[in-house]
């Protein structure tokens, strides 16, 4: 996937990677999870080499050698039988910050001092992981110099627009503790890659962006053109990297899984020799074949059914180091049956290999622009530093009240400037929308500059709460865990309890300009031609009006996204808040339409 992308954003288009697995393959997300790999695991030495002998450092072969020769020395002789500690290369790394160490002697003065800033830069990361799971990885991602070397891009439409995609994912695996872990979101994310299976957010793409994604976060989504490359057998349909499923490695058995029906069966239990045995085992391999054959067709049939007016399918004899030439899938030949006349291969060598290929290296650290981008700040920051006032002690010792006031002022404006020119997140949730309202300035010195947030409990519980309600008002299903048995309670002897909701937990994209408002709506219940939106609240309820009319403008917001996406007439939607602890509903009488909340926004940038 990172091939495509790369190419059309060469081509000038603004692209967009929708989804984990396609995150996953690009090289600026590729080196974050590495560099979250080299804190967390010790035995990260392939991620570390990539991070080392990349743009950043551009650390050299010999010395990566160099310092995979002393990680074994440190580690001493081998002895057969006897536990030995053995000291990795990311450890090893830790250790050049040790300027008594003999083994040092063996790098050059340059190369030692790059592996030493690696090496504090890391340490300085893993001291930091007691951050916010979102604000760490952020942090690295910094430290890492990843959104200045993506800005320094110039074939960027969009340079920041696939981290921030991440950002979004890491936020939501850590929304649901306030506790969520480094260790257990690697681990996720590894799980992810092999399954690739998750929910993937709704999204509407802009205009003039090409979505790019894979099959599999495609599910329920559709456009009016759709492109399907890589069109060849063992890719599309992929080739099994096993058949034996659960009989070999680390793997569920089948009958213990949920989906235990749908899978093939390893009929031995009427065996009574070695070879009823084998016979078993070779027809479930067989049933698995067919079983993973069957998966893929069904991906097909969701890759073709996206597209509401054209399909492009595509494929390649040829792949770079491709010593055998690619058949067209079957797929491709399925669906063209016998209309499509598909082109010979031509020659019978890869000629991608054939053409003479040339890699500039060491890169530069920041892109191409890097040297005189750095020149003319510098430049800039004299010229600033040439027209500062010159204010000696005795000056402000004798300064009166109204020049320490106009200093303050003139601080103050240039804060302001400053964070006008700051980048607003292009998703921002419906809720935080009234922060904006009340209070831009501070909203803006967040993205300046990300400051950790206190985790709450009261978070935890709310989230547990609205996945409890969902099953609850769905399917009756009643498995609350006890720290919020007391908001269930409340809840079932509510006037909710027992109405069908015609829509639960509906995430609404609601784009105006730059900028998209992520609708997240609890429940919506239908009472004849009318329609309410209701938003489930376990905090507590406000206690002036000004705070409850702020937070009317999320509802004024989910409203709207709704009537929008129903094309229902907004006058027939009510909103209300249940604050579920205290029991008590706001319905307010009073709405802000969509033109008012427009007026709103756009003001804040007047």
């Amino acid at each position: 996937m990172a091939l495509f992308v790369e190419k059309l954003q060469a081509q000038g288009i603004d692209v967009e990677v929708v989804g984990l697995g396609g995150l996953l393959e690009l090289p600026e997300i590729v080196d974050l999870v590495c560099a979250l790999k080299v804190v967390q695991r010790a035995d990260s030495g392939s991620e570390l080499i990539r991070l080392l002998t990349g743009a950043r450092w551009r650390i050299g072969i010999k010395d990566i050698d160099r310092l995979f020769v002393m990680a074994r020395k440190l580690s001493g002789p081998r002895q057969e039988g006897i536990f030995q500690e053995v000291i990795t290369i990311v450890e090893a790394l830790d250790l050049v910050l040790n300027p008594k160490l003999e083994l040092l002697k063996e790098f050059s003065d340059e190369s030692l001092r790059r592996l030493q800033e690696a090496a504090t830069l890391f340490q300085n990361l893993r001291s930091a992981t007691a951050l916010p799971l979102t604000d760490f990885v952020r942090l690295c991602a910094e430290e890492l110099w990843l959104d200045i070397e993506l800005r320094a891009n110039p074939k960027l439409a969009n340079p920041l627009a696939q981290l921030q995609s991440f950002y979004e994912i890491v936020s939501g695996f850590g929304s649901g503790s306030a506790s969520a872990l480094l260790g257990q979101f690697l681990n996720w994310l590894e799980y992810a890659t092999k399954k690739e299976r998750f929910e993937i957010p709704r999204v509407t793409p802009g205009a003039g962006i090409v979505q790019v994604l894979t099959v599999h976060a495609a599910k329920g989504l559709e456009w009016d053109f759709v492109a399907i490359p890589n069109l060849v057998e063992d890719d599309f349909p992929s080739k099994p990297r096993s058949t034996s499923g659960w009989l070999s490695g680390a793997e569920l058995p089948y009958p213990l899984r949920g989906d235990a029906a749908s899978l093939p069966v390893f009929k031995f239990e009427n065996a009574t020799i070695q070879t009823d045995i084998k016979a078993a085992a070779d027809q479930f391999k067989a049933d698995n074949k067919e079983h993973q054959l069957r998966e893929e067709y069904r991906l097909i049939y969701v890759a073709i059914t996206r597209t509401r007016e054209a399909l492009l399918l595509t494929g390649s004899f040829w792949k770079p180091a491709n010593v055998g030439s690619r058949k067209p899938s079957r797929f491709m030949t399925e669906l063209a049956d016998g209309t499509f006349q598909f082109p010979e291969l031509v020659s019978p060598e890869n000629p991608l290999d054939l053409a003479p290929r040339e890699k500039t290296w060491p890169l530069e650290p920041i892109g191409e622009i890097h040297a005189k981008v750095v020149a003319d700040s510098a430049s800039l920051v004299d010229q600033a530093t040439a027209k500062l006032p010159r204010i000696n002690a005795e000056d402000l010792n004798t300064s009166s009240i109204h020049q320490e006031i106009d200093l303050l002022l003139k601080e103050q404006d240039d804060r302001l400037e400053r964070l006008s020119k700051v980048d607003l997140p292009v998703r921002i949730p419906a809720s935080k929308f009234k922060e904006f309202i009340a209070d831009l300035p501070a909203q803006a010195a967040k993205y300046l500059r990300p400051v950790p947030t206190e985790p709450y409990r009261a978070t935890k519980m709310g989230t547990a709460f609205h996945s409890w309600v969902e099953d609850f008002i769905v399917s009756e299903v009643d498995d609350a865990p006890d720290e919020i048995s007391q908001l269930t309670d409340i809840f079932k002897n509510s006037r909710f309890h027992g109405l069908s909701p015609v829509d639960v937990e509906i995430e609404i994209n609601l784009t105006r300009g730059k900028n998209t408002f992520v609708c997240k709506l609890d429940a919506v219940f239908q009472v004849g031609d009318r329609f309410e939106i209701v938003d489930w609240k376990t905090g507590a309820a406000p206690k002036d009006k000004q705070t409850e009319q702020q937070m009317i403008l999320q509802l004024a917001l989910y409203r709207f996204a709704y009537s929008e996406l129903k094309q229902i007439p907004i006058e027939q939607i009510d909103v209300c808040f249940y604050f579920v602890g205290d029991n008590i509903e706001i319905r307010p009488e009073s709405v802000p339409g969509p033109e008012q909340l427009s007026r709103m926004w756009e003001g804040l940038f007047v």
